[in-house]
């Protein structure tokens, strides 16, 4: 997945000089040998998944078990969490579990023998706070994901052009029964009489099919990649893996984000990185936990949207509608709203600061 290559060079290139990362995915390692000090982030808090069929109610975490956990604590390893998040509401809805008692007990564990749980959003400081223990509630605070500042990071900036970023999961959305008549030919159109051009910028598998290729102006992927999407063999496993490889290979990946004069997408990493090139940009997500994280960061709810992305192409309509009104609104406000997010992106870059201090006195 291409934002995981995204975060996890953000926060080498963050700490560089001060920290030498030994990388772990814990979806795909099994976290042997870890070194002494584990920093946990950024991204979600931890990997888990559901099962409708067996626990229709329950969040499980599937790849760092409370064994693992136990054994860390015997083996008095230095755990930290860093610009990561819970991912998981409050109140369960039918999109949303809430964690297992079990899953819970692993977190809360964690948070009790780490020196501390940066997390990155201020909905995350309170869902965790209802799981750990009041003895480590001290041990919350806010630190913004690291990828919103990716800009200081960019080996080059590209100069803004008279185009918009589009982010959505449309792999299973955009079909060939409704690619035709889909809601977001219109916003195409509309900002194409703008004079604005609409890229399409993938950044997990679950965002892209052939089809896409025939709506945008341009998919921001290598001509291979779109070869391999666009072909009888393509295959989704295989496909994450393409595209992984493909993120890894981009000489400054953080570049790749700069360069659009707005940006419309439902992930988080479809919203954060562009603000960093202080390009204004609508965050779409239809997660709960999520949709705070424009105050939290930019003091403005301006940047969320009034109806987030959905599968469904009637209620797509809707947004759409959200999505004209706020780009006419972005034009008109362009100027103000670059300096809004520039002045706000330097109060975050002082929380990092501090917090970076509190992280590396924490090391053993």
């Amino acid at each position: 997945m291409g934002f995981t290559i995204l975060i996890h060079k953000t926060i080498e290139k963050l700490f560089e000089g001060e920290i030498d990362f030994r990388y772990h995915h814990i979806r795909n390692d099994k976290l042997e040998n870890v070194e002494e000090n584990i920093i946990i982030g950024p991204g979600g808090i931890l990997s888990g998944s559901y099962t409708p069929e067996k626990k229709p109610d329950e969040w499980l975490i599937r790849h760092l078990t409370q064994s693992r956990v136990d054994d860390w604590s015997k083996k008095g390893k230095n755990v930290t969490f860093f610009g990561t998040g819970t991912n998981t509401p409050l109140n369960p809805n039918k999109n949303q579990k809430p964690f297992s008692l079990n899953s819970e007990k692993t977190i809360s564990d964690l948070i009790s023998m780490s020196s501390g749980a940066f997390v990155r959003g201020n909905y995350d400081r309170m869902r965790l706070q209802t799981i750990c223990q009041s003895e480590d509630v001290s041990k919350l605070s806010f630190q913004p994901c690291p990828s919103v500042f990716i800009d200081t990071m960019a080996s080059s900036r590209h100069d803004k052009l008279d185009k918009i970023a589009v982010n959505f999961p449309f792999l299973k959305s955009i079909t060939s029964e409704n690619v035709e008549k889909h809601p977001i030919k219109r916003f195409i159109t509309y900002a194409r009489s703008l004079g604005l051009d609409c890229v399409f910028s993938p950044n997990h598998t679950q965002d892209i099919n052939p089809y896409v290729f025939d709506l945008f102006d341009e998919v921001d992927v290598s001509e291979d990649l779109a070869n391999f999407i666009c072909s009888p063999e393509f295959d989704y496993a295989q496909g994450q893996v393409k595209m992984q490889d493909e993120w890894e290979g981009i000489n400054c990946i953080f570049s790749r984000f700069s360069g659009y004069r707005f940006a419309f997408g439902a992930r988080l990493h479809s919203f954060l990185p562009f603000m960093s090139f202080e390009t204004p940009s609508l965050f779409l997500t239809g997660n709960v936990a999520r949709m705070p994280m424009p105050i939290d960061y930019f003091n403005n709810p301006i940047y969320l949207a009034k109806n987030g992305f959905h599968p469904d192409i009637n209620k797509m309509e809707e947004v759409v509608d959200g999505m004209i009104e706020r780009l006419n609104y972005f034009i008109k406000n362009e100027a103000s709203l670059v300096s809004e997010i520039r002045r706000e992106k330097e109060r975050l870059w002082k929380i990092t600061e501090l917090n970076k201090i509190r992280l590396l006195s924490n090391l053993i």
